[in-house]
């Protein structure tokens, strides 16, 4: 094989390695990083009014954060739930998400949860529940 076809070919090889470092790169940088920071005293499983809070874990993304969790009943019968609310304490200041208005859970039912809030609640140094009845 002459030179030319040698070198060409080198080439060809490198340009295509420095493709799949570049493609591999870029894909790293696009992944989101995710914080889940926030302690398990403070997101401990919690029963109010024959309602259990379990399950919970907060994710923050580009300084968004969504809740989640799973509320189950543990009576026998079915509970009729007008407000629940959870409440969030940063810095001192409380921020409140209304999680289930007006719902009706029967007995051993789970409800899963999910809300998105405009900040970071990472750093929340304590979590509340609110259950109230209209």
């Amino acid at each position: 094989m002459d030179k030319k076809k040698l070198l060409f070919i080198i080439g060809i090889i490198l340009i295509v390695i420095l493709g799949i470092i570049a493609i591999n790169m870029s894909k790293k940088s696009k992944e989101l990083e995710v914080i889940d920071e926030l302690n398990e005293n403070i997101l401990k499983d919690t029963i109010i009014d024959n309602i259990s809070i379990t399950d919970q874990s907060v994710i923050t993304r580009d300084g968004l954060s969504t809740f989640m969790a799973n509320v189950t009943n543990k009576g026998n019968d079915t509970i009729h739930v007008d407000n629940l609310y959870i409440v969030f304490t940063i810095d001192g200041e409380e921020i409140e998400a209304l999680v289930i208005s007006n719902s009706d859970i029967d007995s051993n039912q789970i409800v899963p949860i999910s809300l998105v809030f405009d900040r970071d609640i990472s750093k929340a140094t304590k979590v509340d529940y609110k259950n109230i009845k209209d």
